[in-house]
C-alpha cells in the first residue's frame, strides 16, 4: 500500500501458515538427506523384527527416481561416496543397527560384514513415490519375508526434548574426534552447552583451529 497504488492482499493470505523455518529439522544421519527414509525404515525393521543377519538372502529397496538420482553410488569407493549411496546406507543400518559419521570412511567401506551384505541389497525406482518415500522387502533363508513402507516426515527425525542435548553432544563428538584430541572436543562441547556464560567466543574458535 505504501509503495504501489495496486496491491493484492490475497497473495499473503497464507503467510506464516506455516513459516518455512518450522520445517527445518536436525540432520540425524551423516549422509545425503534422501538416504534417510531408507535408513529409518531399515532401523525400524531391525527393531521390530530382529532379523538374523546371516539369514538375510536378499533386500529389495524401492525409492523415488529423485532419491536414486541423488544417492545412486551402488559401489562407493570412498567414505564420501558412501554418503550418497542408498545401497551402503541401507546395509549399514541392517548390519550395524546404527549410522554414524565414523561409518563414512574409506576404512569402514572395507569391513567384511558390510562387503558380504552389500551385494544382497538392490535399489530400484518405484513411481510415483515421493522423494522421501521408501519400501523395503527382506527375504530370509528360512522362507520368511519382511516388508515395510515409510514416507519420511520431520516427525520421524524429531528428537524427544529429554534426549536433545545428549544426542547433539554425541553428534558433535563424533564429528570433532576425527580431527581434534578428545580433551579439546570435551572442552568445546562444554563451552557450547553453556555458551551464554562463555566470556570470549574466541576461546572456542581457537580450539577449532
Amino acid at each position: 500500500k505504501v509503495l504501489s497504488p495496486k496491491f493484492d492482499e490475497t497473495k499473503i493470505d497464507n503467510l506464516g501458515q506455516p513459516f518455512e523455518i518450522e520445517g527445518v529439522v536436525y540432520k540425524r544421519y551423516a549422509s545425503c538427506y534422501l538416504t534417510h527414509a531408507a535408513i529409518v525404515c531399515m532401523l525400524g525393521i531391525r527393531e521390530k523384527y530382529h532379523p538374523t543377519i546371516s539369514k538375510v538372502e536378499n533386500v529389495q529397496v524401492k525409492v523415488s527416481s529423485t532419491a536414486l538420482a541423488v544417492a545412486d553410488k551402488s559401489e562407493p569407493q570412498t567414505g564420501l561416496e558412501g554418503k550418497f549411496s542408498l545401497k551402503y546406507c541401507v546395509t549399514l543400518a541392517l548390519v550395524k543397527g546404527k549410522v554414524t559419521e565414523s561409518d563414512f570412511t574409506d576404512e569402514a567401506l572395507k569391513e567384511p560384514a558390510i562387503k558380504r551384505m552389500m551385494p544382497k541389497v538392490n535399489v530400484t525406482v518405484e513411481e510415483p513415490f515421493a522423494p522421501t518415500e521408501v519400501e523395503i522387502k527382506m527375504y530370509l533363508s528360512d522362507g520368511g519375508e519382511i516388508k515395510e513402507n515409510l514416507e519420511l516426515t520431520s516427525k520421524d527425525l524429531s528428537i524427544p526434548v529429554g534426549e536433545w542435548e545428549l544426542t547433539l553432544q554425541h553428534k558433535i563428538s563424533d564429528l570433532l574426534n576425527r580431527a581434534l584430541p578428545p580433551k579439546s572436543t570435551r572442552k568445546i562441547i562444554n563451552d557450547i552447552m553453556r555458551l551464554e556464560e562463555v566470556g570470549n567466543i574466541r576461546d572456542i574458535v581457537e580450539l577449532l583451529s
